[in-house]
């Protein structure tokens, strides 16, 4: 997960090693086995950490990438999956370069809940990979997917 400015820093990472940490509206947090502790120095911590793009790029390759779905909690950067609203992209640069370079099979993301809401998009191609993000909004959604013949749908499931 990319660094932002909430709290919690639990899973957060840069993107990119070009990333510049942004400014924090509270101290940030950690949770330990010890309870939650504060983090005297997050920047200095942060650009301690590897990132998002070197954690994808260490990964163990398959040998046929045409054959692979990887899970994703964060959607790729800017392709519809990652709009938070007000024209306000949170997705990944990172996941974005590790999909468009290594081309999956197919790609499932979440993080962005209400991103279809917002970009009327569920479901995105880079390249020739196939990005799903099912979204949810006052319903539940999800996605059935036929990965032999490749069809797939987004369903609502009434919460009554």
């Amino acid at each position: 997960m990319s660094d932002l400015p909430f709290r919690l820093k639990d899973r957060c990472r840069r993107d990119l090693s070009s990333h510049i940490v942004t400014a924090q509206y509270q101290d940030p947090i950690i949770s330990t086995k010890d309870g939650i502790q504060k983090i005297e120095n997050w920047k200095e911590r942060v650009n301690g950490l590897p990132t998002v793009e070197e954690e994808l790029n260490a990964l163990i390759k398959p040998k046929n990438m045409r054959k692979t779905v990887y899970i994703m909690h964060m959607p790729p950067y800017g392709v519809g999956l990652d709009d938070a609203g007000e024209n306000y992209k949170v997705g990944s640069q990172a996941i974005y370069n590790f999909i468009k370079t290594n081309q999956p099979l197919m790609t499932l993301h979440g993080h962005v809940h209400e991103s279809p809401v917002f970009s009327a998009k569920w479901f995105s191609n880079i390249g020739d990979t196939v990005c799903i993000q099912p979204g949810q909004g006052d319903d539940f959604r999800y996605v059935k997917i036929e990965l032999d013949t490749m069809k797939y749908e987004r369903i609502k499931m009434s919460l009554e």
